[in-house]
């Protein structure tokens, strides 16, 4: 009696799982898209938190690492929204016209002099700066972005880890 109850109720079953099954794809899609995901700093973050609830502390309080890390190298700006940093490790996508946007806390972006900006399409180009950012390292993006600083050219010309701007 339970199979036959199970057989004639097999395709509406097969359909509701089918359902549930897009539905839970396109909430993790959906959350990976707009940078809802947990970061590497974010990870160590509550170890370090749950490790110290864990041990016995004289205070209350357990101290928790800024997630922000600063981030030092040329920032492009190449066209409207198209925003990267490219630093000693990689190139960090911050905007896509279009597309990908990094949270912002605020007005972030660097206040260059111009001799720190070089323009080479209008208003538009790059500049030495630094970030304080939230990275995720698998994607290569900038998740947030609390402030900037601009950096004389210098900066970023004499290093030697940092690849020379060609414009």
């Amino acid at each position: 009696e339970n199979n036959s109850f199970l057989l004639m109720h097999q395709p509406t079953f097969l359909f509701c799982l089918s359902m549930i099954t897009t539905v839970l794809l396109s909430f993790v899609q959906g959350c990976d898209s707009a940078g809802i995901q947990e970061t590497n700093q974010e990870t160590k973050d509550r170890q370090v938190t749950s490790s110290n609830s864990d041990q016995s502390n004289t205070t209350d309080e357990t101290e928790t690492a800024d997630p922000y890390e600063t981030r030092c190298g040329w920032l492009q700006n190449p066209t409207p929204s198209n925003i990267w940093l490219q630093d000693r490790d990689t190139t960090w996508t911050i905007s896509i016209q279009g597309g990908y946007q990094a949270e912002s806390d605020g007005d972030w972006w660097p206040n260059f002099s111009s001799e720190e900006w070089v323009e080479f399409n209008g208003n538009y180009g790059y500049g030495c700066a630094c970030l304080e950012v939230i990275t995720d390292e698998k994607s290569d993006k900038i998740l947030n972005v609390k402030s900037g600083e601009a950096k004389p050219l210098a900066a970023c010309e004499d290093d030697p880890q940092l690849a020379p701007m060609n414009n």
